[in-house]
């Protein structure tokens, strides 16, 4: 396990805690800010939603370092869901270094950006989940 954000700009990011949807401050949307103040009232008393609303800074890797830490150059699968930064983490990935042969990324924020950028990487949609959307590498 590696505690750690991926970022090929940021040295750090502080994470907005709220159990399940924490989020980086750096990347934080409007509409996930209301979320987040919503569901608190829904959940708050849950011990998960302890320190809600507390920032906690975390030192970022790029991807690169990440999958060098790990001793992979590859993924079979890769599931993206971190709350409105999927642009930040795509856009931090050294493409030419890795080989990802699948994807699910959530896409209920910047759904036609990701859609455009992963067709862009060489990338065939190939199905809407609730929330997320399911990708593979064309070769």
């Amino acid at each position: 396990m590696v505690n750690a954000c991926v970022s090929k700009s940021l040295r750090s990011m502080s994470f907005v805690l709220a159990g399940g949807i924490s989020s980086a401050k750096e990347t934080l949307t409007e509409r996930h800010r209301k979320r987040i103040v919503r569901d608190k009232i829904t959940y708050g008393k849950h011990k998960n939603w302890a320190h809600t609303s507390e920032t906690v800074k975390v030192d970022c890797l790029t991807f690169r370092q990440l999958m060098r830490t790990v001793g992979r150059n590859s993924i079979d699968y890769f599931s993206l869901d971190v709350e409105g930064a999927e642009m930040h983490i795509l856009n931090s990935i050294e493409w030419e270094d890795i080989n990802i042969d699948v994807f699910t990324i959530e896409t209920d924020q910047h759904r036609e950006e990701i859609l455009s950028f992963m067709k862009q990487k060489g990338y065939k949609w190939i199905q809407k989940l609730q929330g997320d959307d399911i990708f593979r590498k064309i070769k």
